[in-house]
Order: C-alpha cells, then sequence, then structure tokens
C-alpha cells in the first residue's frame, strides 16, 4: 500500500509541472568598452505552470560565443571587454531548469553598440610614416617637422589640434600647428638647446579629447667644410638680426659672405672694411655663417641668427 501511495503522488506530479517553452531577455546590446560583469539584461522563463528557474550557458547550436559572457542568478552579464570596430555581435545558448525536470534551451544574439571611441595617443611622424620628431639647427621658421598622428579606433573622426597649457606645454610658442602638421615657430640652435617639448591636445569632434606632450629634438648639423671658428676681435651685432648687421674689427678690402649651414653661399659683399652695415633683411630666417676673409684669404666664422 505503501509503494502504491507513492506512485500515485510521483504520477500527480508529474501531471501538475509542463516543460518550460521559451526564454526571454529583456536586453540583447551592450555598449562597447563597458567593463567585464556589466548587466546587459535579465532572463525570465515562459512556462504555464510558473514557478522559479535556474539559468545555464550551454553548449549547443548558437553557443558558439558563450566564453565571452556569464549568468548571475537570471541576469546575463558581460565576460568581456568588447569593440565594436573588432566585432558587432555575438551568440549565446541559454538553458532554463524549472527544478522537477523540465528545460528549454534557446539562443540568443547580443549586439555591440558603437560608441565614440577617445583617442588614446598621439605621435610625430614623417612623410613616409616614420617617427619624425627631429629638425636640424639652422632651418627656418615655419619650416615642417612632422605630421601629427593619432590612435583612434573610429578611423572616420576628423581630428582637430592645438597647444594648450599643461605640464610639458612650456616650448608651445616655438612651434606651430598647420592643420595636421607641426612647424617650427624659432630658428633653433643645437648649441643652445637641444629638446623642446609641446603640449598638444587633440578633439575628435565627437567629445573625445586627449592631451599630451611631444618631443622636439634638433640635429647639430655637420659643419665641417666651413673653416673652423677662429678666436677674432671681429664682432657681429646685433646677432640675432632682422635687418641691418654691423661689423666692427675687419681688415680693410676684406670680403665677407653669408653662408647656410649647409655651406651654400647665399650673399656676399665684396672690399669691407671695419664698421661696415649689411643690409640681410631680405634673407630668409635661420641660422647662417658669416664668413670674412682677408687678402691673405685668413677666413674667420661667425654664427648668425636671422630672424
Amino acid at each position: 500500500r505503501i509503494l502504491l501511495f507513492i506512485a500515485v503522488i510521483m504520477l500527480l506530479k508529474s501531471n501538475s509541472y509542463g516543460n518550460p517553452t521559451a526564454i526571454t531577455l529583456s536586453n540583447n546590446n551592450i555598449d562597447e568598452n563597458q567593463p567585464s560583469e556589466t548587466i546587459i539584461g535579465t532572463l525570465s522563463t515562459i512556462d504555464d505552470n510558473g514557478g522559479s528557474y535556474t539559468y545555464s550557458l550551454v553548449n549547443g547550436e548558437g553557443g558558439d560565443d558563450n566564453l565571452y559572457f556569464m549568468i548571475d542568478g537570471d541576469q546575463l552579464k558581460s565576460d568581456y571587454e568588447f569593440n565594436f570596430e573588432a566585432r558587432q555581435s555575438y551568440s549565446i545558448r541559454v538553458k532554463t531548469d524549472d527544478g522537477n525536470g523540465g528545460t528549454f534551451e534557446q539562443a540568443f544574439s547580443i549586439v555591440v553598440n558603437n560608441i565614440n571611441d577617445v583617442p588614446t595617443g598621439l605621435i610625430l611622424v614623417d612623410i613616409n610614416g616614420q617617427l619624425g620628431n627631429t629638425i636640424d639647427e639652422g632651418e627656418p621658421i615655419q619650416s615642417f617637422i612632422g605630421y601629427i598622428g593619432v590612435f583612434d579606433d573610429d578611423e572616420d573622426d576628423e581630428h582637430t589640434f592645438s597647444f594648450v597649457e599643461g605640464v610639458g606645454g612650456d616650448d608651445n610658442d616655438e612651434f606651430l600647428i598647420q592643420d595636421f602638421e607641426l612647424r617650427s615657430n624659432a630658428v633653433f640652435d643645437y648649441e643652445t638647446k637641444s629638446l623642446y617639448n609641446v603640449r598638444i591636445k587633440v578633439d575628435d569632434g565627437n567629445g573625445g579629447t586627449l592631451e599630451q606632450v611631444l618631443t622636439i629634438m634638433i640635429n647639430d648639423v655637420n659643419n665641417a667644410s666651413i673653416a673652423t671658428i677662429a678666436n677674432s676681435d671681429i664682432r657681429l651685432f646685433p646677432n640675432p638680426v632682422n635687418a641691418t648687421l654691423h661689423l666692427e674689427g675687419i681688415p680693410n678690402h676684406s670680403f665677407v659672405r653669408l653662408v647656410s649651414v649647409h655651406g651654400a653661399i647665399i650673399q656676399e659683399w665684396e672690399d669691407a672694411s671695419t664698421n661696415t652695415v649689411l643690409d640681410v633683411s631680405s634673407v630668409p630666417a635661420g641660422m647662417y655663417w658669416m664668413t670674412v676673409g682677408s687678402n691673405e684669404s685668413i677666413e674667420i666664422n661667425r654664427k648668425l641668427i636671422i630672424e
């Protein structure tokens, strides 16, 4: 009689519970770049009998991407930081269990939302795309130094650049930004200063900004083609100069040459003498050598900055 009673109870119990027929997910999308364990949506079960349910990720059709997710109670959470630019959708397979032998499995598609990615870095490159953060000493103002490159997952963003105050921005005034090019705003002299820092801000036009310090190095130009600088009483002033240059202490009937740092003669004056005044207003800004030669062909060189 006892065995018969138990059998009846089990029969009644099995007849009172049906299997779950569907699973629903309250939300099936997540913004990119969210941290792991971000809640995506809430799971629920469709079952005529009601009750409480447990959920799990299971292998099977549509479950290829289960490893990127986790289930906590009835909440589906991320187990990965998604990147829209890398991939936009994932597939998971979820199982619900009513605790009475009734189960159901269902696949879901999880969509990654594209949001604006903030720029992550800046770099200076030359025309060949290689690191390019140097400039030769003596180059004139507005000389090209490098293109400003930006690291940003959103390749279609239109970036703008500007100098900003802050740590590492002490030398901002020595440079110019033209579109995405960094150019000089001074004539640099390696022997005076060989390293400069600027602080640049990039704006992606969609609310994303980044500030970064970039270093510019001045190249020491090899002047071996020009005679060794000699000690002399010859004076050039003012130096730097922007229009009129005065020379003192040169022998009568000397020649004077203005020579580029690469050895090219820019201008030449014959039969100069002490207290000679030279007009250099038409000469482009830059660093030069002023070479003075006497009748005995003794040449003396002085460094000259034209602004």
